[in-house]
């Protein structure tokens, strides 16, 4: 398995999100483009998530923590 570093999954923004979805008790995961392309060596330029909480609880967690979805 190929751990990936790269500063956007440092970033303050993927992190808050991340936080929030992991500190309700689910699990989130980077995918799409933005795995393709660092493992390739390519700039990211958006984030794919993929989460086990439902669509609605991604939703309530965001209006909760003041972030539009």
């Amino acid at each position: 398995m190929t751990k990936l570093t790269a500063p956007w999954l440092s970033s303050p923004a993927a992190q808050t999100v991340c936080a929030m979805v992991a500190d309700a008790g689910h699990q989130i995961w980077f995918v799409g483009g933005c795995v393709r392309n660092a493992l390739i060596g390519a700039p990211v330029s958006d984030l794919d998530l993929a989460t086990s909480a439902l669509p609605e609880q991604v939703m309530s967690l965001a209006e909760k923590a003041g972030i539009k979805a």
